[in-house]
C-alpha cells in the first residue's frame, strides 16, 4: 500500500509543474470580438457593448483579410469588424492575430 501512495504522490509532483504551465499558457490566449473606434501607429482600440479594449501591435502581429489571405497593418480601417486575439504582456495587451470580418460601414 505505501508502494502505491509513493507512486501517486511521486506521479503528482511530476506532472503538476507541467500540467500548470500548459493552463498557465493557454489561459493567456484571448480573443475579443467587436468593432474597431480608433487605429493609431502603435494600437488599436476595438469596441464591444461598453467594453473597450486597446491592443499594441507587434513585429510579429498578423493581419488577416476577410478571404483568409494574409494582409499588413494597412487592412486596418476604423468601423470594421474584426476578431482579436491577444496576450497580456508586461500590462499591456499584445496583438497576435487579427482577422477582419466585415468591411467598414462609416460613411
Amino acid at each position: 500500500m505505501k508502494k502505491i501512495l509513493c507512486t501517486i504522490a511521486f506521479l503528482t509532483i511530476y506532472f503538476f509543474p507541467s500540467t500548470n504551465e500548459l493552463i498557465s499558457r493557454e489561459a493567456k490566449k484571448k480573443i475579443f470580438h467587436g468593432r474597431v473606434i480608433c487605429v493609431n501607429s502603435d494600437n488599436i482600440e476595438i469596441k464591444r457593448g461598453k467594453i473597450e479594449l486597446i491592443l499594441y501591435f507587434t513585429e510579429n502581429t498578423r493581419y488577416i483579410k476577410m478571404d483568409k489571405t494574409e494582409g499588413s497593418k494597412g487592412i486596418i480601417e476604423i468601423c470594421q469588424e474584426v476578431k482579436a486575439y491577444y496576450i497580456k504582456e508586461k500590462k499591456k495587451n499584445m496583438l497576435v492575430k487579427i482577422v477582419i470580418l466585415k468591411n467598414s460601414d462609416c460613411f
